[in-house]
């Protein structure tokens, strides 16, 4: 690693400091390092397996989180927000956590220092950014300090890969998302994996709007909306401290499916138009900026452009940036709980908004009976239900109608977690129909019908999932769900073929 106890060379200097500039513009980058949703895809070692986390990003809150090591130890850090300027500076400190959130030493180099502020800036130039990331230890004893400076070479080292990593992911969501300014007006333009129907619906039906409208802190108690040329809206959004924001504007050209163009101005809550002051902004804006909004058809889903004309340039810019994007983030999440979403070839998820249940459709290439006695047989669930990760045991298992089945898996520290139901109807090779719930959330029970179809000799297994309701619905959706059914999936095909 590096050597603990070699002399201090500089005894003064007591910060790392590392500079590198990314191929991306000041927003999105902000973002990457501000949302749990694009953490977890860069941050950390390179070969480290992401476990889980959470994320409060305001002074004060924290990120914590998990990641799994290549040798299968689960290593917990933690982030403690501090000043937060949007979008060119965030401090926070970090330090190694347990599963409770607690700070603890280094599981490598027992004195190292057990917290070490940061101060990360941005700094945008002809659409790239420069990040400089200035980081120190916090109350450390001499020993401490002295082990921080020995081992800054190797963070850098270490920072070096990570960063290769967020170059790597930057390029990935590029095909989704890309930003263009030029004077006073900018574009942004996004992807969905949704119908252009169901895009311009989001836009246009206020149901629909206020799951998505306003930053990720904000949520939407009120919209109003006159669809036709010359028609008004009223857009509220709340922040988490209860101040309101109203816009309003007028719709010029309406293109249904295809087109929206509209006025954008600051509004009170009557719809009557105010001056920027009036929320507290120290730039003035000129009255009716215009914002356009254009759908295209893609081969997988929707291409959506935004333009919005009139709005100063710099900081005013990149916090409206900023806002749109968090708030296309957020359209994302409320597009896919009306979505058909296919994870793997052979696997499709459906959901609908409003409604609590969960349709899964997998294809094996496997007779019906061959999958159904597999699906069935007690020695061989352990080998393909649920994550690889976690060992399952089959404690009951009582195939028939009134009968009581109970699967317990635990993960590498011996937790265990527990999951049972009771069996309604069987019908050999063609329908199961089942209880399911999870011990941790007693009292959440799910209706499982699963049917078994012959397609040709392959076979169609759909599972129809209906929950108590809507918000336990989409607790599954939000939790990581998706990857647990595609892991079960790919293992339970591979058992297929022994």
């Amino acid at each position: 690693m590096f050597e603990i106890n070699k002399p201090v060379k500089n005894p003064g200097q007591m910060e790392l400091i590392i500079e590198r500039t990314f191929n991306a513009p000041i927003e999105l980058m902000f973002r990457v390092w501000t949302e749990h949703e694009h953490l977890k895809n860069w941050w950390g070692p390179k070969g480290f397996e992401w476990v889980q986390s959470k994320m409060n990003f305001q002074p004060g809150g924290a990120f914590h989180y998990c990641m799994r090591s290549p040798n299968g130890m689960e290593m917990w850090g933690k982030f403690i927000y501090g000043e937060i300027f949007v979008p060119n500076k965030i401090e926070f400190r970090s330090c190694f956590s347990d599963e409770n959130g607690g700070i603890t030493r280094n599981p490598w180099i027992s004195n190292w220092p057990l917290e070490v502020n940061n101060i990360l800036t941005f700094k945008e130039q002809d659409g790239k950014t420069s990040i400089t990331l200035r980081g120190g230890p916090i109350n450390a004893t001499p020993e401490e300090q002295q082990i921080f400076l020995n081992g800054t070479e190797y963070m850098r080292n270490g920072f070096k890969a990570t960063f290769e990593q967020l170059d790597d992911y930057l390029m990935k969501i590029s095909d989704k998302e890309t930003i263009q300014k030029k004077d006073n007006e900018f574009t942004i333009t996004r992807y969905f994996d949704a119908s252009r129907e169901q895009v311009w619906k989001a836009w246009t039906e206020p149901e629909q709007m206020m799951k998505w409208w306003g930053p990720k802190t904000f949520t939407s108690p009120s919209c109003k909306i006159d669809l036709r040329a010359g028609g008004k809206y009223l857009f509220c959004m709340r922040a988490s401290d209860g101040k309101d924001y109203w816009s309003s504007g007028t719709y010029r050209e309406i293109v249904s499916e295809r087109k929206l163009l509209f006025t954008d101005n600051f509004a009170d809550e009557k719809g009557n138009t105010v001056p920027a002051s009036y929320y507290g902004f120290k730039e003035e804006f000129q009255q009716d900026l215009n914002v356009t909004v254009t759908l295209e058809n893609q081969k997988n889903g929707t291409k959506m452009i935004l333009k919005h004309a009139g709005m100063p340039a710099g900081e005013m810019s990149n916090l409206a940036i900023l806002g749109w994007n968090e708030s296309f983030d957020k359209l994302e999440k409320s597009l896919k709980s009306a979505n058909r979403k296919s994870l793997i070839p052979g696997l499709e998820i459906v959901t609908e908004s409003g409604k609590q249940e969960i349709i899964i459709t997998r294809i094996f290439n496997a007779p019906v009976k061959h999958v159904f006695e597999t699906a069935t047989n007690p020695n061989l669930i352990p080998e393909w239900w649920g994550p690889k990760r976690l060992d399952t045991t089959v404690e009951m298992f009582d195939l028939k109608t009134g009968g009581i089945w109970r699967y317990v898996q635990q993960d590498n520290k011996g937790k265990a977690y527990g999951f049972h139901g009771v069996y309604h109807e069987i019908v050999p090779n063609e329908r199961i129909v089942q209880t399911f719930e999870f011990e941790g959330m007693p009292g959440h029970v799910v209706l499982e019908t699963s049917t078994f179809e012959d397609l040709n000799g392959k076979t169609i297994w759909t599972s129809r999932d209906v929950f108590q309701s809507v918000e336990d619905r989409d607790g599954m959706l939000q939790s990581d769900m998706e990857e647990g059914i595609k892991e079960s999936i790919e293992r339970f095909s591979k058992l297929l073929k022994k």
